[in-house]
């Protein structure tokens, strides 16, 4: 009887153990749910760099945040900025938006961007538009400009109707702007640039300088041997003869210069081991320091996103009062897998604080508009209050004779069609800068490949940019 009942409690004790074992599993089981649940919206994802590149080129396009802001931001602080921004001004609740994608999210941004330059909606309307009301705005304006089956546009995506909208609105908008980028004044072009000392003024870039000594002063690169470049300043007052004033550096090219208060921020590409390119970051404080190549800033900035190469920089942005007080933004490329270059931006803070991002939004549009190859060398300017970008981009890998150039707004691109005297058709790494109202020096190399031999090399042009504001 004994042995039974010692039995009995010890089954009974089995069973209470067994069953709180069984309560606490289930308990764990909830409270990882629980977990998993709230780390969803921001980190469940394993491209939460790509995600976050999305957000950052999305909140930049739209002017939601500064680089300073972006800079010293998280994937969270882009999550929310972008999904209040929506909240705020459509009528999309935000607990649907917390259910999308980022690119969903960047999308319906978008759109509103859209809607709102285009004129085609107002503030005030887009404040009282769902998700569906946007997209269905962007189908009936697509079908009122494209002859196709109507009911082609109503299996798309937003982000398809969008890329739509912009093949047509974009060249029809900038219609008179891309008429006098496309012409070329034979009485205000150079070709086959070069300086005093002969050497070809490969992949110039101007700025207007105003300095005692030159009006103009321009950073290019010269081939000293195979794969082997060096970059140079030269200074100009007419944009045709062109002076050389001092070596920029050795194994350096592709550079872009832009004035700072009495100083010059110059940015390059440099190979200091041939096949590792990366981008180079240099301060001057005077014309003076600059012509003798006597930086007090000189930074090198680590590859980010391409183990073989990063470069082909441009100065987008320069907020700040000194090196110690600043943001740069920077567009450059990344050569993805070691097979074509992809664009991406960075932001330097302090010139010692190096954060990057893909630029997934043009590389997937660019790409769209059929470029197989690189999309490269940039240069952005704007002309009352709306910013343009020139961007060179490869219709076939190692062609050299399919580079073209298209113009956009940084996220969506039109070709444009240069005429030269020889019917040039191959044009690369563009450059443009003011001179004063409504007047632009443009510059642009001309490959071999594809065009005559007089008109191969470094082509300068004046154009005079006036940019209407009828829709």
């Amino acid at each position: 009887m004994k042995q039974k009942l010692q039995n009995l409690v010890l089954i009974g004790f089995v069973f209470i153990l067994f069953a709180f074992g069984t309560v606490l599993n289930g308990f764990n089981q909830k409270s990882r749910l629980f977990k998993t649940f709230v780390k969803k919206d921001f980190t469940d994802t394993n491209l939460k760099n790509q995600n976050e590149c999305v957000l950052v080129k999305t909140l930049m396009l739209n002017d939601w945040f500064s680089i300073s802001e972006i800079h010293k931001g998280s994937y969270e602080t882009f999550f929310n900025r972008l999904v209040s921004e929506i909240v705020d001004r459509t009528a999309i609740p935000k607990n649907k938006l917390l259910k999308l994608s980022d690119e969903e999210l960047s999308s319906i941004a978008l759109t509103y961007r859209f809607l709102l330059d285009s004129k085609i909606k107002s503030i005030g309307a887009l404040k009282l538009m769902s998700q569906q009301d946007l997209l269905q705005i962007l189908i009936k304006i697509n079908k009122e400009q494209i002859i196709k089956i109507n009911s082609e546009f109503e299996f798309l995506s937003m982000d398809e109707n969008l890329k739509i909208a912009y093949q047509w609105w974009l060249p029809l908008k900038n219609a008179p702007l891309i008429l006098q980028i496309n012409e070329i004044d034979v009485n205000k072009s150079h070709f086959q640039v070069k300086d005093n000392l002969g050497f070809a003024t490969e992949v110039l870039r101007i700025v207007k300088a105003d300095e005692v000594d030159y009006k103009y002063l321009g950073v290019y690169h010269s081939m000293i041997s195979t794969n082997h470049f060096e970059l140079y300043l030269a200074g100009s007052n007419d944009l045709k003869t062109w002076m050389r004033i001092t070596n920029l550096g050795n194994r350096s090219h592709q550079g872009d210069i832009k004035k700072w208060g009495t100083g010059y921020v110059l940015v390059n590409e440099e190979d200091k081991v041939e096949g590792a390119n990366n981008i180079r970051v240099r301060y001057y404080a005077s014309y003076n320091k600059l012509s003798i190549n006597a930086p007090e800033y000189s930074t090198g900035l680590t590859r980010q996103f391409s183990k073989y190469a990063e470069g082909t920089p441009d100065i987008r942005e320069i907020k700040g009062d000194s090196p110690e007080n600043s943001h740069l933004l920077i567009g450059f490329h990344y050569f993805n897998k070691g097979d074509v270059d992809y664009q991406a931006i960075g932001i330097l803070k302090n010139f010692t604080n190096w954060k990057a991002w893909k630029d997934d939004i043009s590389n997937k549009n660019i790409i769209a508009m059929g470029f197989k190859g690189n999309i490269g060398a940039r240069s952005s300017f704007k002309s009352f209050d709306k910013t343009f970008v020139l961007q060179e981009a490869q219709l076939e890998k190692h062609d050299f004779s399919k580079w073209r150039l298209l113009i956009g707004d940084g996220a969506f691109y039109t070709q444009l069609n240069l005429k030269t005297p020889k019917g040039a058709i191959s044009f690369a790494n563009p450059g443009v800068t003011e001179m004063g109202e409504e007047e632009f020096v443009i510059t642009t190399f001309l490959p071999s490949e594809g065009n005559r031999r007089q008109e191969k090399g470094q082509l300068l042009y004046i154009s005079k940019i006036k940019i209407t504001t009828t829709r």
